[in-house]
């Protein structure tokens, strides 16, 4: 009997089963940190027990223990966290309440996602629309079929419809209309080509041109006040838009540079050019040889502002041909010439001059040419006519 006591006694030490109240660190009450709890009517693991602060699995020898407190993550000790079944309908659980305590339905579950249905436009829940690949052979997927449902070719897809290039129509068949400019890379609306064919800039011949863009006083490469065109080129003006943006400043090489800030430029020719027959300009305008002509070919029919026509008004009248920082009084004029009426006649610029009248053109001068001999010939042959009848008149 003795014998068996021993041994009981010796399995019982082995096995772990010292209670928590003996031990060769235990104060008696058991003293745990904050934080750790002391284990009642337990056993440690290993004899003697000990009461140090608990530090984890492993140290099943201790008599403390950490307290357990209920959260969303693990709802009893050592346990699940709270699940979908757990809150209910209409509602799952929220995995960023895991550390909230007290877990029930209002602290650990949300609103349920609304449940995914499959469309046209989107085929899975987050992924893309039905493709023409998914249409097969002969079929387009249908856009306007975006939102319908239980997506398949019967749903989503319609008839291809057969396509050509508006570069297949041929250049005198390319006019377009209404503001409409020939979008050659265009597909046409049909497999065959025609400029009536008008729609949107992608699927017609004929549509509207690009929207204008930038001012050409702007853009990478354009000098707003300077801006320089090559040869034969000239500048838009200031006001000009280019498609593009930035705009550009590069030579003008033909239709679609419709970026570009240089046009072509229009031929123009000097009217000094014009033979002095050919000079004769009328209704109050005076014949301007530095001015550019209107056209390559110059006239003085071309009548318009004073830097672009042959024929322009005269510049604005000076002051009286009396005053003047050049002129003597009284007026002296050369060989040929004679002083305009000095009180009423006005030169067209200030100062005025009383240098040799040279010819149109000179309007500030203060000479003119005299009139021909025939003319002063003429006029000196009435005062003798007259002398000459007053005389007879006497004899009577």
């Amino acid at each position: 009997m003795l014998k068996t006591s021993i041994l009981l006694g010796s399995a019982a030490s082995v096995m772990g089963v010292a209670l928590c109240t003996t031990g060769a660190t235990l104060t008696s009450p058991l003293a745990c940190a904050t934080g750790v709890t002391a284990k009642t009517s337990a056993s440690c693991a290993g004899d003697p027990c000990v009461a140090g602060d608990f530090a984890g699995n492993g140290v099943a020898n201790k008599c403390c223990t950490v307290t357990f407190v209920a959260t969303c993550g693990a709802t009893t000790d050592g346990g699940d966290a709270f699940t979908d079944t757990d809150c209910g309908d209409g509602k799952v659980y929220d995995s960023t309440k895991a550390a909230t305590t007290a877990p029930g339905v209002d602290t650990c579950c949300k609103d349920a996602p609304p449940t995914f249905v499959a469309t046209c436009g989107e085929t899975t829940d987050g992924g893309d629309a039905f493709t023409d690949t998914d249409c097969g052979d002969g079929k387009v997927y249908d856009s306007t079929k975006a939102a319908t449902t239980a997506p398949g070719v019967d749903t989503c897809c319609k008839a291809a419809v057969a396509m050509a290039k508006c570069s297949t129509l041929a250049d005198a068949d390319r006019t377009c209309t209404d503001g409409t400019e020939f979008k050659g890379d265009n597909d046409c609306a049909g497999a065959t080509c025609a400029t009536t064919d008008v729609g949107d800039a992608t699927t017609s011949c004929c549509a509207a041109p690009a929207p204008t863009g930038a001012l050409c006083t702007t853009g990478a490469d354009v000098t707003p006040t300077a801006l320089t065109c090559g040869t034969d080129l000239t500048a838009k003006a200031d006001t000009s838009k280019c498609v593009g943006d930035p705009c550009v400043a590069t030579d003008y090489t033909g239709t679609g540079d419709a970026n570009l800030c240089c046009e072509a430029a229009v031929a123009t020719a000097k009217c000094s050019t014009l033979a002095d027959a050919d000079r004769t300009c009328t209704d109050g305008t005076e014949f301007k040889g530095d001015n550019d002509c209107a056209g390559a070919t110059c006239a003085t029919t071309d009548v318009g502002d004073a830097t672009t026509s042959c024929c322009a008004a005269p510049a604005a009248a000076g002051p009286l041909c009396t005053t003047g920082a050049g002129l003597p009084t009284p007026l002296t004029c050369g060989t040929a010439f004679t002083a305009k009426a000095a009180l009423t006649s006005k030169c067209a610029a200030a100062p005025c001059v009383a240098s040799d009248y040279t010819g149109t053109g000179t309007a500030n001068l203060c000479c003119e040419a005299k009139a021909s001999p025939t003319d002063s010939g003429a006029s000196s042959l009435l005062p003798n006519f007259l002398f000459a009848a007053a005389g007879l008149i006497a004899l009577y």
